[in-house]
């Protein structure tokens, strides 16, 4: 429906459906680029670069491409 809407130019419709999405799954590679899209159709260019990262970021972990995450502190100074 964020499409559709999107597509149709209903902006604060396809927003209130993008949120839904993300609200559940932040990650969400399809909704994080329509929200990248979105952003640069409301001329808002940081935040439409920020969810084309986490779109790409997933996509590319989602093909083995970049290593998982590790949520292991780094301690630099030793």
């Amino acid at each position: 429906m964020g499409a559709l809407k999107l597509q149709r130019e209903s902006f604060k419709e396809a927003k209130h459906y993008l949120d839904e999405v993300l609200d559940a799954d932040w990650t969400h590679s399809h909704a994080n680029l329509l929200f990248g899209i979105f952003y640069k159709l409301t001329e808002w260019p940081e935040m439409s670069r920020k969810h084309f990262a986490i779109a790409k970021v997933r996509r590319l972990r989602d093909l083995s491409i970049l290593p998982p995450k590790s949520n292991m502190p780094k301690n630099f100074r030793t």
